[in-house]
């Protein structure tokens, strides 16, 4: 339904998304955001309490010891040095990251979602920037050298306090800043996206509801959980009794994600599509996913050659679901066909989420007709509070609707088209898609063509600015074998393929692709390279 400003709305969306129904699934949307996170938390734990929560391959914790051991933090935090401000949560994922950031709702203070494993100037700037008063780091870690002004506790998520503990109370208004999210950069300084409970739980409940996740489930998380989509894993598997596997693959690697695998069978695996576009080239990746009944994509688009090196490796009847998305705004879905053909390239980002409205916008902020191209725009009660400057949350980029100031909006610099029946296809960023001689150029589609070919394992195309000049740098991860001729090999692969105006003008090879703590290219990183 568009009304009459242009906006779409879809104001109830099957929990299926266009996936096979489930007739005995009960979706959780209409009672999951109108609870506290601890609330819903201690239900689960009542129905639940011996059951494994978290694995990280080296430990297990239950139910029942998550909760009280949240109740322990909650006594330490309110006892710890410092004024009261957000807490900086300085840890590895798993049980220590949710314990800290559950223990936050029951002492009423938001939390900074950092990145023990990031560099140690960005987290020393996010901490800095946000105004963190109080860092939690592991017990047996280097932290605590980081930001020495600021008082830490150190804290391992091994320990349960023995004897009954009282279960933490929330302290925290749904609608209040709750969680900080720092962006990944990737198109300039990160920024701290602040959401409340109740804007978190949307997107928990919306992954919930289309994936189905139920009790008998047992996901895979290797997303760092200072990104989105990394702290909606660690909350949606809790929060309806499932089990959830953790694995720091930046420690282990990828051989090391394998033997988990074997070892603890999963049933679904969330990751963006450049680390399974790695997993699913490995050998011995179909065998370790053999019992995967749903894989979840996001942060990134979902290419339609990602889809076929999925589909060709994974079980069959296995689902592929696709979010769009930011840290600011809400987005899309997808259930991922291979008979899609709404686009040559990219598989479509989907329908809006429950309770979301969008609208495609020309360069003069005037409502595009379908199957025109121009900037999408998300509008609703479930974007983002804004973002946290100087202590306090301040609207930033997200626009209070003027027609009703429960909503935001939130311009995507995202360049997409929708078609008739609803469905949007993101093309790409609108900073990302550059003219080269009066040509749109969209360095996706040079980037399929470089994974192609048989001498490349990973790909990303960049846009230089130099002056009013544009061109394009190629960065390709070579597959093992005699280097010489493959970067020849290239140039002609790409010469046949393209006009000239849309040839890199270098090819640089790399020994890995850095990736941010999202899993998207760091784009800053690629162009200090040259």
């Amino acid at each position: 339904m568009i009304d009459r400003d242009g906006w779409l709305a879809t104001p109830h969306i099957p929990p299926d998304y266009g996936g096979a129904a489930d007739p005995h699934f009960t979706p959780v949307s209409p009672h999951l955001l109108q609870r506290p996170v601890l609330d819903t938390l201690r239900d689960t734990v009542a129905r639940a309490a011996g059951r494994t929560m978290f694995d990280d391959g080296t430990r297990t914790m239950t139910y029942g010891e998550i909760l009280r051991t949240t109740g322990h933090l909650v006594r330490m935090l309110r006892a710890a040095p410092g004024p009261p401000g957000p807490v900086g949560l300085l840890l590895p994922g798993g049980a220590a990251y949710l314990v800290a950031a559950l223990a936050c709702l029951g002492v009423g203070r938001p939390c900074v979602l950092l990145d023990a494993q990031v560099p140690h100037e960005r987290n020393e700037t996010l901490i800095r920037e946000t105004g963190t008063t109080l860092l939690l780091v592991e017990a047996a870690s280097g932290a605590h050298a980081t930001a020495a002004e600021v008082p830490r506790l150190a804290i391992d998520a091994a320990f349960v306090a023995a004897g009954p503990e009282a279960a933490p109370e929330n302290r925290l208004d749904l609608d209040a800043p709750a969680f900080i999210l720092c962006t990944s950069g990737s198109t300039g300084r990160p920024k701290a996206i602040v959401h409340s409970q109740r804007t978190m739980l949307h997107r928990v409940a919306v992954n919930i509801d289309a994936i189905h996740i139920g009790p008998d489930d047992r996901g895979l998380g290797i997303e760092s959980p200072a990104t989105l989509g990394g702290i909606i894993t660690h909350l949606a598997f809790p929060l309806v009794g499932a089990s959830l596997q953790t694995f720091n693959l930046k420690r282990h690697g990828f051989r090391g994600l394998f033997d988990i695998v074997h070892s603890r069978p999963i049933t679904n695996l969330r990751a963006s599509p450049s680390l399974l576009r790695t997993i699913m080239q490995l050998p011995g990746a179909a065998a370790a996913l053999a019992r995967v009944r749903n894989v979840t994509t996001y942060g990134e688009p979902l290419l339609r050659s990602d889809l076929a090196l999925l589909f060709a490796g994974l079980p069959k009847g296995c689902r592929i679901l696709s979010f769009y998305g930011s840290t600011e705004s809400c987005g899309t879905v997808w259930y991922a066909r291979q008979a899609d053909d709404f686009d040559p390239l990219r598989v479509p980002a989907g329908v809006l989420m429950f309770d979301t409205e969008a609208m495609i916008v020309d360069d003069d902020g005037a409502s595009c007709p379908s199957g025109s191209v121009g900037e999408l725009v998300i509008r609703s009660r479930y974007n983002a509070l804004g973002e946290w400057r100087d202590g306090g949350c301040v609207p930033g980029r997200l626009l209070s609707d003027p027609r009703d100031p429960a909503k935001r909006i939130y311009h995507t610099g995202d360049m997409a088209r929708r078609t008739a029946d609803g469905v949007f296809v993101v093309l790409g960023r609108k900073d990302r898609m550059v003219k080269i001689n009066g040509q749109r150029v969209e360095p996706a589609e040079i980037e399929t063509a470089l994974r192609h070919s048989p001498h490349v394992l990973q790909a990303a195309v960049v846009p230089r600015r130099q002056g009013d000049q544009v061109t394009l740098l190629a960065f390709v991860v070579l597959r093992p074998g005699p280097d010489a001729g493959q970067e020849e090999a290239l140039r002609a692969m790409l010469r046949n393929a393209f006009p000239t105006f849309m040839l890199p003008s270098r090819i640089v090879a790399l020994a890995t692709l850095p990736l941010l703590p999202s899993g998207k290219p760091d784009i800053q990183t690629l162009l200090k390279t040259v």
